[in-house]
């Protein structure tokens, strides 16, 4: 059994009387050599990569990976933000694997549009749709339904790597959003059918979720965010930010801070907040870097929420679209 399935025996609380530390570094754009050293300086506080990854472990990379769009259209963590991580995993002895299950089609869809595809091929680097879904133990979870994939059950160590992100149902997709991936295909669309349109019990399913796979470390792509209509057809956003904290809670917290939401606003910090599961009390939050007073944005603009739950008809339209999705990539990829 690996090490990671003690994460599914419990949902205990990361809370404690330390504080929780969220770091922040600046950068302005994809050069592979510059997002390193960014991503670099902000896991300094952690202990670098090597205080997490050992020799020979098998780490999940878990980007945001929603649709297939280009790099430029801000829809997926970018290519370059993946591979800087796979980088100094690889440097500390771990072998990386890149893995998700997008909303629409294949991850390995996702990367051919966006370009990772070849560079990864091209360095060694599997890229993966997690599939084999996997019951936890009962006693874990409230939300019976709730399934997590196999690969990120067997992992030694999943590093989420969300993007800052609008998004029309949750009002925002960061760190903890990012994690409701490792749930396999459409049973993520079935949970939102159970959601009745309780975007109360959807954000407590997505916290329990998150404290299943409980990622040892989170790293956002904020360089460039996408604001209005999101979680795929918003607009890009340049931020310039790098931030990484092993609360992805606290990470979602000082996140809201820099665009000035509220965040009682944000229901996956409420329910977080219910739950006992990571800090969302900024005071009890060390940010390291620039200061929030610098980083601030007034104007990042933020969708008009829809529906958590799906009509039957878009389920069954969904299946069928993603089925021809999926059909379409894989013959390419035979090409």
């Amino acid at each position: 059994m690996a090490a990671h399935d003690s994460h599914f025996t419990t949902l205990s609380t990361s809370a404690s009387a330390n504080k929780a530390r969220v770091a922040i570094a600046s950068c302005d754009a994809y050069v592979r050599a510059e997002t390193r050293r960014a991503i670099e300086h902000v896991l300094e506080p952690f202990g670098g990569m090597g205080a997490f990854v050992r020799s020979g472990a098998r780490v999940v990379l878990k980007p945001n990976y929603v649709q297939a769009r280009p790099a430029e259209r801000a829809a997926n963590t970018h290519p370059v933000f993946i591979l800087a991580v796979a980088d100094l995993v690889r440097e500390c002895g771990g072998v990386p694997v890149i893995a998700d299950s997008p909303g629409w089609g294949t991850a390995e869809g996702v990367a051919r549009m966006n370009g990772l595809e070849e560079l990864a091929q091209r360095e060694g680097i599997p890229i993966l749709t997690l599939r084999d879904p996997v019951r936890p133990p009962q006693a874990a979870v409230s939300v019976s339904q709730l399934r997590i994939s196999k690969t990120i059950r067997e992992a030694d160590l999943v590093i989420n790597l969300p993007k800052f992100k609008a998004h029309q149902q949750m009002l925002l997709t960061l760190a903890v959003k990012n994690v409701f991936g490792c749930v396999p295909g459409r049973r993520k669309a079935a949970l939102h059918m159970l959601s009745r349109d309780n975007r109360q019990w959807f954000a407590r399913m997505l916290v329990e979720n998150y404290a299943l796979v409980r990622p040892a470390l989170t790293i956002m792509d904020a360089i460039v965010a996408m604001e209005g209509h999101g979680p795929s057809n918003g607009e890009p956003r340049t931020l310039g930010l790098v931030m990484a904290a092993t609360d992805a809670v606290a990470l979602d917290r000082v996140a809201v801070e820099i665009i000035g939401l509220p965040w009682r606003q944000l229901s996956t910090l409420v329910a977080a907040e219910q739950m006992g599961v990571g800090c969302v009390d900024l005071d009890r939050i060390e940010v390291i870097g620039p200061p929030l007073e610098r980083l601030r944005v007034a104007d990042f603009r933020l969708p008009l929420l829809m529906p958590i739950s799906f009509s039957p008809w878009r389920i069954v339209r969904g299946l069928v679209r993603n089925y021809i999705i999926t059909l379409r990539q894989r013959r390419q990829q035979a090409l």
